[in-house]
């Protein structure tokens, strides 16, 4: 082979060669290109997992971190403290409430470093434990400031009563507050049936209602009647109708009287001198005095439009304490119990739970009025109208239908979540107040206010709720076990499973008795584990506020058996079908 043939070979070789290594080269880069994608598909892929992962499975469980596990035990060891009985001895008292103070600081100082070390949370579980920790230290500061006062005051009491106070008391002293009328625009509301004061401020508006205790168990109509008839021996209108009073009050005349309101739009148990003035009106209609001809007629003494309004405000005066007999027996409120300041239990537990505009805002207040000072429940006008008088005003020829708004229904929701945590067996429609608008044909709701939340709180277990008597059976499918409500509030069940007895016995320990604590405390677990149990189930529809819109399909297309279906005929009107019900976005 001449020297040119090898060389031209050598050359072919070497570009063979290179070939070879830029194919080899071309093709790792198209590997690791290749394997780039991958990896970075698969880190695409875990990480909307792990998102969904956070957000869809909340109920999992943690270990405490360090500053956690602190916050706890400096809570617990202050809520021990307030189980003991302030001593006699003035030396005894004055070292026990240094000890107070002393765990205020440790259970403030706690919570300051939890703050401080978890900074801004990932998860939407830790943002509800951190919310937590942070409306638990304002509550301290805020008490802690009034500390000194209040220990004084409460001390000194203790060898005036002769006996030993609980430490208990103290919350009383830092958390009611004291409010004179001097000044203000004072009237009475109501039909008789509760002492109400209207307190108004300009256009502010307040309700004041002394405290109510539960009644004793030996009530039934004879005894009340007897003792109506008692109070009220000088009344010249009671006079007239007095031999019929108890013959006809309860047999024949609140049975009429019920049609006749509901087609009024009036509730029997909210009656105001305004409402009093459209029923009365009302019974002086031909068509509606016909629903009473048979009263009437077995009845003359009744026939007078004036002696039956006055019949009327008796049947509803008589009727209230035997109805409240029955519902405290059901809530498992003992007799003697005090009931008004469950109105603000039940506004401190919307505030835990991130809903604090959810319930009328209410304070335990000792009043001055006219000279007498009286301790009772301070509560803010809720505005709007009852779901009862807006079901039955749309039912009039030519009104509006209503439709809920995606925030009514996540309210709606939230509430029903929130009473079954209390207790509440007295959700009617009512006592929860709904704004609205008027707008594109409809009467659109949008906004929830609740209130008379008094019978709620008793010892209630979860189990029994869970039989049928709170509002939790609306929630439950009995046969399934499933939580049939379409959708919840995904924060709301952040902040039910970020709740702790301890923190639940701290915020209403001046309000309940240790067993009514010890009840709360029994359906807030039932209900965070029927909460994991059906989140690990796929049975739980959680959804943010701004995504409600999306919870239309699901209200829709609901079964047909309402109590099983999605929100409970307390709820919502009977009538009301679930396409009405629908809201304006799609």
């Amino acid at each position: 082979m001449s020297r040119d043939q090898e060389v031209f070979q050598y050359r072919r070789q070497a570009d063979e060669q290179r070939q070879r290594q830029a194919a080899a080269a071309q093709a790792a880069q198209q590997t690791t290109a290749q394997q780039a994608n991958a990896t970075w598909t698969d880190f695409h892929q875990d990480s909307e997992y792990l998102i969904a992962h956070q957000r869809n499975s909340l109920f999992s469980t943690y270990r405490d971190s360090a500053e956690m596990a602190a916050v706890k035990q400096d809570l617990r060891a202050l809520n021990d403290f307030f189980q003991q009985q302030i001593p006699l001895q003035q030396n005894q008292s004055s070292a026990q409430a240094a000890q107070c103070a002393q765990l205020y600081d440790q259970l403030l100082d706690s919570c300051r470093r939890y703050i401080t070390a978890k900074g801004r949370p990932l998860t939407s579980q830790g943002r509800a434990r951190l919310r937590m920790v942070q409306q638990l230290q304002n509550q301290l500061s805020r008490e802690r400031q009034l500390l000194a006062g209040c220990i004084h005051n409460l001390v000194s009491q203790a060898p005036q009563q002769g006996a030993a106070i609980p430490w208990s008391f103290l919350l009383h002293e830092l958390r009611q507050a004291q409010l004179d009328t001097e000044g203000l625009a004072v009237r009475q509301v109501g039909n008789g049936t509760s002492e109400v004061l209207r307190i108004a401020d300009g256009a502010n508006a307040l309700y004041f209602k002394p405290e109510e205790k539960a009644p004793p168990a030996t009530l039934s109509n004879e005894s009340v009647c007897r003792q109506y008839i008692e109070e009220h021996r000088n009344d010249p209108a009671f006079q007239k109708i007095q031999p019929v009073l108890s013959e006809y009050i309860f047999n024949a005349f609140l049975p009429m009287i019920g049609d006749l309101l509901g087609s009024a739009g009036i509730s029997l148990d909210d009656l105001e001198p305004p409402q009093l003035a459209v029923f009365t009106q009302k019974m002086q209609d031909p068509a509606a005095q016909q629903s009473f001809a048979p009263l009437l007629t077995a009845c003359p003494l009744l026939q007078n439009m004036k002696h039956l309004a006055t019949a009327f405000r008796m049947a509803t005066t008589i009727r209230k304490p035997l109805a409240l007999d029955t519902a405290c027996r059901q809530a498992c409120i003992a007799h003697g119990r005090p009931l008004s300041q469950r109105n603000v239990a039940a506004c401190r537990i919307a505030s835990l739970l991130g809903m604090p505009s959810l319930v009328a805002e209410s304070k335990t207040v000792l009043l001055t009025h006219e000279g007498q000072t009286t301790r009772g429940n301070l509560m803010r006008h809720a505005s709007g109208m009852s779901m009862y008088a807006l079901h039955a005003a749309s039912q009039q020829p030519g009104a509006l239908p209503l439709r809920y708004s995606p925030e009514v229904m996540r309210q709606l929701s939230s509430l029903q979540l929130m009473d079954s945590l209390c207790g509440q067996i007295d959700r009617n429609a009512s006592n929860y107040m709904l704004e609205y608008e008027d707008r594109d044909g409809f009467r659109v709701l949008t906004k929830v206010t609740a209130i008379d939340n008094d019978i709620s709180f008793g010892t209630l277990s979860f189990d029994r709720a869970k039989s049928g008597v709170s509002a939790l059976p609306e929630l439950i499918d009995k046969p399934t076990g499933k939580i049939t409500l379409p959708a919840l509030d995904e924060d709301l069940c952040n902040r039910i499973m970020a709740l702790t007895p301890a923190v639940l016995r701290f915020a209403l320990a001046d309000l309940l008795e240790n067993d009514e604590l010890d009840a709360l405390a029994q359906r807030l677990q039932g209900i965070q584990q029927l909460l994991r149990d059906q989140q690990a189930a796929g049975n739980l529809h959680l959804l943010r506020p701004d995504e409600w819109a999306q919870a239309v399909p699901l209200y829709r297309n609901a079964p047909a058996d309402r109590q099983r279906a999605y929100i409970s005929t307390n709820f919502l009107p009977p009538t009301q079908a679930p396409a009405a019900a629908a809201p304006d976005a799609e």
